[in-house]
């Protein structure tokens, strides 16, 4: 019975699944951690630009844009969605008018990667920093702001690297 368990463990060990993913792996995107002590920065070396086609007002000229601050206005039980392209680190923020509780979906369409921030209540600005690899890769990135449990309001959104 053991030896059964000792050959099971050495099996999945050494199953293709259990190596490291080789350099070339697939395109990816991350949450980056933030310390909870200190003063909170812009991430370095990101990039983001509009949308083809988009309704975002052009950004401004430099390798690195800033997408915002928008005003966005949630209906009762509804979302608003913002869509642009985006590269590297970039950390969105929604900051709410008032005592309106915000929730903040990024989803990287192409891969397939979502992210959700709801750690504070009514009057507390959420924010995230996401890295996406390569880096050099600009990724679709569509921004979904709704409010906690239906709620109604309107917020300001910002991305910057």
């Amino acid at each position: 019975m053991h030896r059964l368990v000792l050959c099971l463990i050495v099996a999945i060990g050494l199953s293709p699944w259990a190596l490291p993913a080789p350099a070339s792996a697939a395109p990816n995107a991350v949450e980056v951690t933030e310390s909870a002590k200190g003063e909170k920065r812009p991430a370095e070396g990101g990039a983001i630009q509009p949308a083809p086609g988009g309704d975002l007002v052009a950004p401004k000229a430099g390798a690195n844009k800033i997408i915002g601050p928008l005003t966005v206005c949630v209906p009762p039980f509804g979302s608003r969605t913002i869509n642009f392209l985006a590269r590297g680190t970039v950390r969105y923020t929604t900051t709410p008018f008032g005592f309106f509780d915000p929730t903040m979906r990024v989803t990287y369409t192409t891969l397939g990667r979502s992210f959700f921030v709801d750690r504070f209540f009514g009057g507390g600005t959420e924010s995230i920093t996401i890295t996406s690899f390569p880096t050099n890769i600009f990724y679709p990135v569509a921004v979904t702001i709704r409010g906690f449990l239906g709620q109604a309001g309107c917020a300001s959104f910002l991305a910057f690297p």
